[in-house]
């Protein structure tokens, strides 16, 4: 398996989404659109991930300052400042972005989160993020829902896998 190279969320108004890119150091690139309920849910359940990390027998107060001082330090060592390197020579799902759909996650014996995101058709791309990347890919997903100016504040998820909830009508 190819490992995680680059990063990068941009709003694309046109579309009102997001786009995800990822570049591999194989130098391949998958791009998926992500739409606004769709950042909403991944962004709770990378949250939660993050959540359990805590201690519980820590005061409350102490879980969050220490959640805070981990987000720091994990975005000190990561490079915002570098552009983001489009120049790609393969694209293994095409060149346009799929739509994602499902949303899974475990965590490997090592401490590293497998994240799967599922399209409609069956296919999937996984993300292997240690601590580090997981706050990486939250700080995007948040900067490029305020671009969006979306306003979405995380769900907390259930555990483990969660797919396309079913459409509520609402009278």
């Amino acid at each position: 398996m190819a490992k995680l190279r680059q990063m990068n969320v941009q709003f694309v108004p046109q579309e009102d989404r997001l786009i995800l890119r990822v570049r591999s150091d194989d130098d391949s690139e998958i791009r998926a659109w992500l739409t606004r309920r769709f950042t909403r849910l991944l962004l709770g359940i990378l949250q939660k991930i993050l959540a359990k990390e805590q201690p519980r027998t820590e005061p409350v107060s102490l879980q969050s300052a220490m959640q805070s001082f981990r987000r720091d330090a994990a975005l000190i060592g990561a490079d915002f400042a570098t552009p983001y390197d489009s120049s790609t020579a393969s694209h293994p799902l095409g060149v346009a972005p799929v739509m994602l759909s499902t949303i899974k996650y475990q965590r490997t014996d090592q401490g590293i989160i497998l994240l799967t995101l599922g399209m409609p058709d069956g296919k999937t791309i996984s993300l292997q993020l240690d601590r580090n990347l997981l706050h990486v890919l939250i700080k995007l997903l948040e900067d490029g829902a305020n671009s969006a100016e979306w306003e979405v504040g995380a769900l907390p998820q259930p555990e483990g896998t969660l797919s396309t909830p079913v459409v509520r009508t609402v009278h």
